[in-house]
């Protein structure tokens, strides 16, 4: 069986088919608070660029000020070309860039078995926000009863049964702007039958003997 995964990342709301959403434990580019980042907006961009200029040849308020990243007390040309070495967004842009989703490698598992998915591996150049995720199934096989066990941290679980190919695909969100989806196909092959032909038993002679099969298993059967 395959299964190929589709998600776009939103902070709610239904992406039809399956839809599961997780927040990221993983932190924005900056978690402390960072010289440079005049207006406090964890990112450091164009708008901060402007601020330092517009204060150079000034002193600074004090060591903790985020415009005198050099902290020599003033506000000068050096602070500025430092903060623009340090802009987290590309060419100092003041637009977000969207985050890039990563559903992990295609697999191929028994039918029946557990199959872990993991967003994990999407990024954010940007942020400021931890990433959220949305998972969703586009394509099933005939008979699919496929759901998530659970979806936390970008991650979802579910069972591969019964044979044939699952779609579905991951998305993240960044608080602005959502990623385009990343998809992933699991794939499983067909697992042979279990013969269960019960317990051994005594009769008399002439005695009817009944047999049952019944007991025997196929991992191949919807869950």
């Amino acid at each position: 069986m395959s299964v190929n995964l589709r998600g776009v990342g939103l902070e709610s709301g239904p992406l039809g088919g399956l839809l599961l959403l997780g927040m990221a434990t993983a932190a924005g580019p900056q978690t402390a608070p960072l010289k440079c980042d005049v207006n406090g907006n964890e990112i450091v961009d164009l708008t901060d660029i402007n601020l330092i200029v517009a204060a150079r040849n000034t002193a600074a308020s004090g060591p903790s000020d985020p415009r005198d990243p050099d902290n020599n007390g003033v506000i000068n040309a050096l602070d500025v070309r430092t903060c623009q070495l340090r802009c987290t967004r590309p060419g100092c842009s003041t637009q977000n860039v969207a985050p890039k989703a990563n559903a992990g490698p295609d697999q191929t598992v028994i039918v029946g078995a557990a199959v872990n998915l993991t967003g994990a591996a999407s990024t954010d150049i940007d942020g400021p926000n931890a990433l959220t995720y949305a998972w969703t199934f586009t394509a099933t096989p005939a008979g699919s009863t496929a759901a998530a066990d659970r979806c936390d941290n970008g991650q979802s679980e579910f069972r591969g049964r019964p044979a044939g190919d699952i779609q579905g695909a991951v998305g993240g969100h960044d608080g602005l702007a959502n990623s385009v989806a990343d998809e992933v196909v699991v794939s499983t092959t067909n697992s042979a039958p279990t013969a269960n032909a019960g317990p051994d038993q005594t009769k008399q002679v002439g005695q009817t003997v009944t047999l049952d099969g019944a007991a025997s298993s196929d991992p191949t059967e919807t869950r």
